[in-house]
């Protein structure tokens, strides 16, 4: 019987007997306080006609072109003020979905191969209490950052009451481990390609027929035409993946991109991507007045620690979605014959068998083996029975050789031997991805090196550039040293000449005053007249 080996969430006790998961941040209001059970969720009081009637005349128009936060926020509530219900009752809860039972009969392994698996379980560490008046804050402020970016790096900031809380792929797998393979493996589609109604370039080729085997030509996509398995898979996915709170007898183009995934595994979609784009386009558009996702955005608050103090929440139990529940709801049943399961829709009579395979126990259980080592014989096991591991697509090109290889009869294959076809695809395309990375490898070693040298010569060639450009400013400079030192020699010459000369003309000037008082003194004592020295050269 299927076992799971992952660790489970560590959980602390609350006062009134509720585990809580290790990211729930407790509070310290009692189950019976009144404030609970008296919360307004009568939303009435937004419903300003005068103001919304820039939104109520041009619906097609998304709420964030409106680009102000305040008109935004009330717009949004202005919306979802035309719930005739309760806003509490108008929320998608997502559900716990029982993992082993349904791997009984081959549900459960279509969610591995996506790496989806937690996407079935993980409320199941989640609280019943839903945080549901900052889930509606955090809704009517938000934001998507990055939008022109590779999804990997989108954000939807919104504010809550304390804080601002962020998803994003990074902060969604704090809660659970939602997309499990790697990130090169999954396909990713433009927004407005992913809600697109018709069949566009990026879908695959045989998109509806291979989901709607029913369908005939003019008539609306429901879940009529679906198979026995699709039908099992969409019960499982307006709740946990393509929420929608209406028509849910109705098929949309984008459920059959997320059926086709499930169902063939090809593309490979993230959910944390659908989770993303289904909460942006939810809250954007004016005909869609539901709140999707309300746990994981309820326990994203709380883990990000954006609760205020003595938060209120509302009390929803967790529902379980097991044989008894399909059983009941869909009246599709589940009969056991040893080791092979019969799966019936009562309403149409249809039917597929399934037969657990051996080994897969072991495979989630065990360690892989290493490539190309065969496994040892079990002796506890019947002769010419061999173990058989499935593959796990390590790449996008690996899993879209697998799926561009399958012939028409490959449908009519049982479930082994298309493992055992899909195994043999598996290893031509690795082969053919490892030779291409060795070449793609060799021609980007060689591409560096021709840059190396390039740069090298380059920098050589800088540097005898700046040596000549040094030796002509170094020239230069010496050349105007050389001019400014005669120039100042010559300035030096002047003065000092300029000096001497003055200095003989202060001579002369005393000599004269002199010869001018000797004169005189001479003529006062009578004495004979006698000539000039000489001047002074």
């Amino acid at each position: 019987m299927y076992s799971r080996k992952r660790s489970k969430t560590s959980r602390e006790g609350s006062s009134s007997g509720v585990a809580l998961a290790k990211w729930e941040q407790p509070c310290t209001l009692p189950d019976i306080e009144d404030r609970l059970f008296s919360q307004n969720w009568d939303w009435s009081r937004f419903k300003d006609e005068e103001f919304g009637a820039c939104w109520n005349e041009n619906q097609n128009k998304p709420l964030c072109k409106f680009k102000n936060k305040q008109t935004e926020k009330k717009l949004w509530r202005y919306k979802m003020s035309k719930v005739t219900n309760l806003i509490d009752k108008v929320c998608m809860y997502e559900r716990l979905v029982n993992a082993e039972e349904f791997k009984q009969i081959g549900i459960t392994q279509k969610f591995e191969r996506l790496g989806w698996e937690r996407v079935l379980d993980w409320v199941e560490d989640a609280t019943p209490k839903v945080y549901l008046k900052e889930v509606t804050e955090w809704l009517a402020m938000l934001r998507l950052e990055h939008a022109d970016e590779e999804p990997s790096r989108w954000k939807l900031k919104g504010e809550t009451s304390k804080g601002v809380m962020v998803m994003s792929f990074q902060t969604m797998n704090r809660i659970a481990n939602f997309d499990s393979l790697s990130e090169g493996s999954y396909t990713y589609y433009e927004i407005r390609h992913f809600w697109e109604s018709g069949v566009v370039q990026t879908d695959p080729s045989d998109l509806v027929n291979a989901i709607l085997p029913n369908y005939t030509e003019d008539e609306q996509y429901s879940r009529a035409h679906l198979s026995v398995e699709g039908k099992i898979l969409q019960n499982i996915s307006l709740e946990n993946i393509m929420v929608r709170f209406g028509d849910r007898g109705k098929l949309r183009v984008w459920d059959l991109r997320v059926l086709h995934a499930l169902l063939y595994g090809e593309p490979k979609l993230s959910w944390r991507h659908i989770v993303m784009m289904n909460i942006w386009d939810t809250r954007n558009q004016y005909k869609r007045k539901m709140i999707p996702h309300v746990r994981l955005i309820s326990a994203m608050i709380a883990q990000q620690n954006q609760l205020p103090e003595n938060s209120l929440w509302v009390l929803k139990a967790i529902d379980n979605f097991d044989f008894a529940k399909m059983r009941k709801g869909s009246k599709i049943w589940v009969g056991e014959a040893g080791q092979r399961y019969r799966v019936t829709d009562k309403d149409t009579g249809s039917s597929y068998m399934y037969q657990e395979e051996e080994g897969e126990d072991e495979e989630m259980e065990g360690d892989e083996s290493e490539e190309g080592n065969e496994e040892e014989e079990d002796p506890g096991r019947r002769p010419g029975k061999q173990r058989r591991s499935k593959h796990k697509e390590i790449s996008g090109f690996v899993a879209n050789f697998i799926r561009n290889r399958q012939k028409n009869a490959y449908r009519t294959y049982n479930l082994g031997q298309q493992d055992v076809y899909d195994n043999v695809s598996a290893a031509i395309a690795e082969a053919r991805e490892r030779e291409e990375r060795r070449m793609k490898s060799e021609e980007e070693w060689r591409n560096k090196q021709e840059e190396m040298w390039a740069l090298t010569r380059a920098h050589l060639e800088q540097e005898r550039s700046e040596r000549t450009q040094e030796v002509a400013r170094r020239r230069a400079w010496e050349q105007k040293e050389e001019r400014l030192l005669v120039a100042r020699e010559a300035l030096e010459g002047r003065r000092w000449a300029t000096l001497a000369t003055a200095q003989q003309i202060h001579i002369n000037n005393l000599k004269h005053l002199h010869d001018q008082e000797r004169h005189h003194r001479n003529y006062m004592a009578g004495l004979p007249y006698q000539p000039h020295t000489p001047w002074t050269n």
